[in-house]
This record gives structure tokens, sequence and C-alpha cells, in this order.
């Protein structure tokens, strides 16, 4: 008897959420699933399901737990900075370079957390800033 997959109900907007926040395109992560590129936009238009292996790999692809695929819509998150390293019109930034944002945001949360929790205070204490000047504290 073959086994049956176990299909999962995910929200497209999550997908697509993770999908554009990483810096990858379509092609990108049905490439890395082996799946095809017309099954990846089913499963954004919401007309077909992934199984449950196929977001575990999800998951994995993403650095992300399971779990992110339930929420019932994308979180909320600061806006990702534009790419400022040239004088020419900026290129999108790379999957890895989102992936050193986000680690860097997560280090900076656990960072201000755990200074709240021994009752430091986790503000930085520049009153003022110019490019002209020393900040003054």
């Amino acid at each position: 008897m073959p086994k049956k997959s176990i299909m999962v109900e995910i929200e497209p907007e999550v997908l697509k959420w993770l999908i554009s926040t990483n810096g990858y395109k379509t092609e990108n992560v049905a490439k890395r699933l082996r799946v095809s590129n017309d099954l990846i936009e089913k499963w954004l238009s919401g007309e077909a399901k992934p199984s449950l292996l196929q977001v575990k790999k999800l998951s994995e692809f993403f650095g992300c737990s399971i779990a992110v695929f339930l929420l019932p819509e994308p979180p909320k998150e600061l806006p990702l900075p534009k790419d400022r390293r040239t004088i020419k019109e900026s290129k999108p930034l790379s999957p890895k370079t989102y992936k050193a944002i986000r680690t860097a945001r997560w280090v900076q949360y656990v960072a201000e957390s755990l200074m709240k929790n021994i009752n430091l205070d986790a503000r930085p204490k520049v009153e003022s800033f110019s490019p002209d000047n020393d900040p003054k504290l």
C-alpha cells in the first residue's frame, strides 16, 4: 500500500513573504525543493497545498520553524535596508545578506531581552550625532 502524504494548509501570503524577504525567486525555491515552478506558483495562489515533507524542506531552506507556515499572516518586520555600497543603481540584496541582517536583528533582540531581565538599560547613551562632529554623550 503506498504511503499517503499529509497535505498542509499554508497561508500563501506567508510563503510569498518568506520568498521575498529572503531575496529569492520562485525558481530558486522550486529548484531547491526539486519541484516545478508551476507547483510553487500554485502554492502561492492557494490552488494547491504542499505536503508535510515539502513544508519541512521549505523550513530548512528558509532557516525557519515549520510553525511559521501555519501563521495566519506574515509577521510584522522592520523594512530591510537598501544596499548603498555602490554609487550605481543598487541591486537587490543577496539571500546571504538578508540572512545576516535577520541574524543581527535576532541577536539584538536577544541581547536587549537579556539586559532587561538583569535590569540594565539597553538604550544607547548618545544624545545627538552629526557627521561633522563627535557624538555628544
